[in-house]
């Protein structure tokens, strides 16, 4: 393994005797430490093979004259240090969490740590393990609020090594509440945690920053935690929130004010990181704070040996699908302190897996203080990105809920010929009512295939994080069944694949929502009309018939009723593979090819949109397809087979139902020859020159914000050909 280390001029020369510091520490701390020695580091490049090296913990850490002088011979070597050897820290709340990660850490790369915690058996454990291990640490107990803690943790590490180099004020806690039950006393006791301590640290350090012989500076930075509850906000933290961001201010103006001393001043703000702050509340964490106890964590919140693993899901927010760990976040901690951030100050650094932090605003006081417990906080995903704007009233509702286990009995597909897709279909949609949400329709779709022992064949299908595609209004498929309601009023198309001793069953079906959808006229002919073009291609599917034959039967019948055929969703051949050949239109287009022959298994579900508009809009999910102009869309899917006289409806209700079309079929061929000849005629008319007189549709130009390729409608998009 490589890395992006320029080479120096004349490498570095330790001062002792290299095989033997590998025999006494091991070639782990000879590649973490020695290596990277060799040559000066310019502060925008980093060695990657370092930066891999096991954690703290497995890594043997140097003694404390070991660590003086591989420092001292940097120097010597006008050595630019990428680590914070040989420097003071002080890491407050640092006997557990993300402040033991960072004391570890910076004890492993050679610095002096001071071990603060309320907690003193932490606080001692913590600077025990650093010392058996051949760092260097210090433990002191203490209350950070309290208005001499400050001073006494500065005089603690100046008095031990005679300076200070790094402060990270991590310490902090939780207590949430809604704004309206918070009293004074529990606000004021987040400022006090998170503002106005670490402004006392950092005012008590002052005669060791602002040194104004700049011969005399080393590395000097502070290193305030933060959150994204401070910079986005959250509900059901007002206390913490304010707090937090007070940080932020404390930081920008530290770091002007001290700027000129060389001291640089950062922020990190954390979003999920797996801690007793962020664990379940049912585990029972708590602080106790001047006499009183004060639960920590959140309600809900998974537990169990493999709950980081429920949490990869748990919020779909978090585009890395995951919670971070205290290591990961020490991690940021120690580069904004190091040399290798000597440029940067000033900055609030979110570590948080990207996570979109904006949340929706709920009007219901219930609602709101639920969301506050931690278990129904909801929020639209998409709310800050400028560049996207639906096209009508359905918007995503966040987080999603957990992904579900398959039981290791059931098949999993490579990536239903028993009616099973049928029964769950039926059953998810008798669910469909006002006030249940599409996350409670997939669950129901879950368990239900579970109990036939059927696996959902969209979940982790190109990573979609459902069992069903539930799709609203003017959402034409894929949409992710999220915490939104049902509203009386609502269409719903429900999408239902099963995969079930080797074979896919795919069907969908469009539904209404109460009362006032089955009185919408408009709506229930969508929903007839889908259903009417879905039999009317199936009746004349059979053995030698064009695939391009179906988008011919059913634009002109959708058309007829006022209805638009999306063009750019398609059926799709299926069996042992979810997707597969052949590509099947449900618009008339000169793209499609080839023919039916017995035993061929494809799937036909013609999606229509009310009006004369058919392009559509793809949401920022990657997934959900709305129409352009926010026109309600239905759609109808079966899965059929070819048969010697015709086809079979695989997913049929009722289970699996034959056609015999050999009638039917022999019209279409009556009618296909006739459209031939008049193309023909038409050809001669014009001298020879081609026309689209064959019934195919003239393509229509779709605009730069619109899908431009061909997809098949419950899968990966397929180049238009």
């Amino acid at each position: 393994m490589g890395t992006v280390l320029a080479p120096c001029e004349a490498p570095f020369r330790p001062t002792f005797d290299e095989e033997e510091t590998r025999r006494s520490w091991g070639n782990n701390f000879m590649a973490d430490v020695i290596q990277p020695t060799r040559c000066r580091v310019r502060m925008h490049e980093i060695n990657i093979e370092s930066a891999r090296q096991p954690s703290p913990l497995s890594v043997a850490m140097p003694s404390r004259a070991f660590s003086r002088a591989v420092y001292a011979s940097n120097s010597e070597s006008n050595f630019e240090p990428s680590r914070p050897f040989g420097q003071v820290a002080i890491v407050t709340g640092a006997g557990q969490g993300i402040g033991e990660a960072t004391a570890k850490l910076f004890a492993s790369h050679g610095a002096h740590v001071v071990v603060s915690d309320l907690d003193s058996k932490k606080a001692q454990d913590v600077a025990s393990q650093i010392t058996k291990a051949g760092g260097s640490a210090i433990p002191l107990a203490g209350n950070v609020m309290d208005k001499d803690f400050g001073e006494r943790v500065v005089k603690a590490a100046v008095d031990k090594w005679g300076k200070l180099n790094i402060i990270v004020n991590n310490a902090g806690f939780t207590a949430d509440k809604m704004a309206h039950t918070t009293d004074d006393a529990t606000f004021q006791l987040m400022l006090d945690c998170h503002i106005t301590a670490p402004f006392r640290i950092i005012r008590a350090a002052a005669p060791y920053f602002r040194i104004k012989d700049e011969s005399k500076r080393e590395n000097m930075a502070i290193v305030n935690v933060s959150s994204t509850s401070g910079t986005h906000g959250n509900v059901g933290q007002v206390n913490y929130s304010a707090a937090k961001s007070g940080v932020l201010g404390l930081t920008k103006t530290m770091c002007k004010e001290w700027g000129p001393f060389g001291v640089r001043v950062n922020c990190v703000a954390f979003g999920w990181i797996n801690t007793r702050l962020t664990q379940a509340k049912e585990a029972g964490a708590s602080i106790e704070i001047d006499g009183k106890k004060i639960a920590l964590g959140i309600p809900g919140r998974p537990t169990g040996g493999d709950s980081k693993q429920q949490a990869v899901t748990a919020v779909a927010d978090i585009p890395l699908r995951r919670p971070g760990d205290a290591e990961e976040a020490a991690a940021s901690i120690l580069f904004l302190a190091s040399p290798l951030a000597s440029y940067v100050s000033g900055q609030i650094l979110e570590i948080c897996g990207t996570m979109a932090p904006t949340a929706t605003t709920q009007s219901d006081d219930k609602a709101a203080a639920a969301a506050a417990a931690g278990s129904s906080f909801t929020f639209d995903p998409f709310a800050s990105i400028r560049s996207f704007k639906y096209s009508g009233s359905v918007k995503a509702v966040y987080p999603l809920s957990l992904k579900p286990k398959i039981p290791p009995s059931i098949r999993r597909p490579n990536y239903a010929r028993e009616g099973l897709a049928r029964e769950v279909l039926e059953l998810a949609a008798a669910a469909a009512k006002p006030g249940v949400t599409t996350d409670e329709i997939d669950k129901i779709v879950f368990a239900e295939a579970i109990k036939r022992d059927c696996y959902p064949s969209p979940l982790g299908y190109h990573g979609y994080p459902k069992s069903v595609c539930t799709s609203i209004n003017e959402v034409i498929c894929h949409g992710i069944p999220d915490q939104r309601p049902l509203e009386d009023g609502d269409i719903l198309n429900i999408d239902v694949t099963l995969f079930h001793k080797g074979y896919h069953g795919d069907l969908n079906a469009t539904f209404p929502v109460g009362k006032k959808a089955e009185e919408d006229a408009e709506s229930m002919k969508l929903i007839r009309v889908a259903r009417e073009c879905l039999d009317a291609a199936i009746n004349i599917c059979g053995p030698g018939v064009p695939y391009g034959e179906i988008g011919r039967v059913i634009q002109p019948l959708a058309e007829s009723q006022g209805c638009a055929v999306v063009k750019n969703y398609t059926g799709h051949g299926i069996s042992n593979c979810f997707h597969a050949a052949p590509t099947v239109y449900h618009h008339a287009t000169k793209k499609s090819y080839g023919i039916m022959k017995p035993g061929h298994i494809f799937t036909i579900e013609p999606m229509l949109n009310l009006g004369t508009e058919w392009r559509d809009l793809s949401w920022p999910d990657d997934w959900t397809v709305a129409t352009v102009d926010g026109a309600r869309s239905a759609a109808a899917e079966e899965t059929l087979l070819i048969t010697e006289t015709g086809v079979e409806i695989l997913t049929a209700k009722g289970g699996p139902r034959h056609i015999d079309t050999t009638e039917r079929r022999k019209q279409l061929e009556e009618e296909i020859k006739a459209r031939e000849e008049r193309k023909k005629r038409r050809k001669l008319d014009n001298g020879g020159a081609s026309t689209p007189g064959s019934g195919a549709a003239t393509p229509t130009p779709a605009p730069e914000q619109t899908n431009t390729t061909t997809k098949s409608a419950s899968g990966p998009a397929v180049p238009e050909s």
